[in-house]
């Protein structure tokens, strides 16, 4: 029987802050050679699935999947449907509209990523080209974002303040877009009623949009969604996560490689020879699977050194 596709998120998912996740490189190598098809779709408007691939490379990470960000199916679109464009994005990207630009007319403006330059006067001058014509095209409508740690609002607010003042909606190309989830399914010859697993960090965006086209949703808590969720919450995740190696156990029950630990310390090895943590300081419990050599429950007393907890932050032991 063949397996259910996967699409996972990047930003704060195999990629948290800077770096990739701890087991990123375990978790992607599992799928490839699983042969489970997959797709990494982001609705990152910083990189192309070009640079996603370059950032994994350098870091020892051959990513053998596809690899499908916002500002690719932008820029797709983009060219299928225009000739004049005015485009907000990150300097090194405007490239990818070269031919395309014109600044006084254009036929739809562009929104991707601009980090703080986020003012009035573009705030303005987009609102005139949209009120008297111009298409609106959004990347992703993102209410916020954590690239490092913290809380930042994203083009989502500022786009929703150009549709209220136009009365006009933004045509949007990321997540949670179907079309955006179907494109990246048909780049793996997958379709969304055969059902897929959506891996995200964002309960809107990625778990919530995934299961109202089929999906089944699972929210990771490395990334901007703290845990616990909401569980009055009117729409649930399929399933909650604090680490890729949890997700195995999800998209292959019967394989589960990586997550029946013989020991606590090959449970480290698999956090990259991590003995130690400070999870008052990180913000997070850290969950250990494990399991005897012979199948069945370890119930061994253990002592783990090392860590520092306190009542809400520890490590979670789990028997499987």
């Amino acid at each position: 029987m063949s397996k259910k596709p996967v699409l996972i998120d990047f930003d704060g998912v195999v990629k948290i802050g800077v770096s990739p996740a701890p087991d990123a490189k375990k978790f992607l190598n599992f799928l490839f050679e699983s042969n489970i098809p997959a797709c990494i779709l982001s609705n990152s408007t910083l990189r192309t699935g070009d640079l996603i691939r370059e950032y994994f490379a350098s870091h020892d990470i051959n990513l053998q999947i596809p690899a499908l960000t916002a500002f690719d199916a932008t820029v797709s679109f983009v060219k299928k449907n225009y000739k004049k464009v005015k485009v907000y994005c990150r300097d090194y990207l405007i490239q990818h509209f070269e031919g395309m630009l014109d600044e006084d007319n254009p036929e739809a403006v562009v929104i991707g990523d601009i980090e703080d330059k986020w003012n009035f006067k573009i705030m303005n001058d987009i609102f005139k080209k949209v009120f008297t014509g111009a298409d609106l095209i959004a990347m992703h409508k993102n209410k916020y974002w954590s690239p490092h740690g913290e809380l930042l609002v994203d083009a989502g607010a500022f786009i929703a303040g150009i549709e209220y003042s136009t009365n006009r909606k933004a045509i949007l190309i990321g997540k949670p877009s179907k079309l955006y989830f179907e494109t990246a399914l048909d780049k793996i010859d997958c379709l969304p009623e055969d059902g897929f697993y959506m891996i995200g960090d964002d309960v809107e965006n990625d778990v919530l949009a995934a299961q109202e086209i089929g999906g089944t949703g699972v929210l990771i808590y490395t990334g901007k969604t703290e845990y616990p969720f909401n569980k009055n919450s009117s729409a649930l995740p399929d399933y909650e996560v604090h680490s890729l190696t949890e997700v195995i156990k999800i998209v292959d029950p019967d394989n589960g490689v990586g997550t029946d630990y013989t020991s606590l310390d090959a449970w480290e090895d698999d956090l990259g020879g991590t003995t130690s943590g400070d999870l008052p300081t990180d913000d997070e419990i850290a969950i250990a699977q494990c399991r005897a050599s012979s199948g069945g429950d370890d119930t061994t007393a253990v002592i783990i050194n090392g860590w520092t907890t306190d009542p809400t932050r520890y490590i979670k032991i789990e028997l499987h």
